[in-house]
């Protein structure tokens, strides 16, 4: 089943050129649906190489309410999308930093 969507780039300034990269990434692209790892359908960004080679990068799928959200972003209508690998690093740290501030608190008590 093919569907047409329709992309609205909100970009100030810079349009033509936004406009420019994701043509470059979607002449060799297409957004499929399909099961991921888990079994659940999601969305990626299929794209085939110059090899042929397809690759599949994961966009988002339906939280099933059960699974644990740690690595995603949980939109508020149960979305899970993929947070950059930055986000998850300073989310741990703020995790650590606050493991630390207890344990401390804790020894003082």
């Amino acid at each position: 089943m093919e569907n047409t969507i329709e992309i609205k780039i909100e970009c100030k300034g810079a349009a033509a050129g936004t406009l420019g990269w994701f043509n470059s990434i979607m002449a060799n692209s297409e957004f499929v649906i399909k099961n991921s790892n888990t079994g659940t359908p999601a969305m990626f960004l299929k794209t085939i190489g110059e090899d042929g080679k397809e690759t599949y990068r994961f966009l988002c799928k339906k939280w099933d309410g059960r699974s644990d959200p740690f690595g995603y972003r949980l939109t508020g209508d149960n979305y899970l999308c993929e947070l950059p690998e930055s986000d998850i690093v300073s989310g741990n740290l703020n995790k650590i930093k606050g493991i630390a501030e207890n344990l401390k608190q804790s020894k003082r008590n």
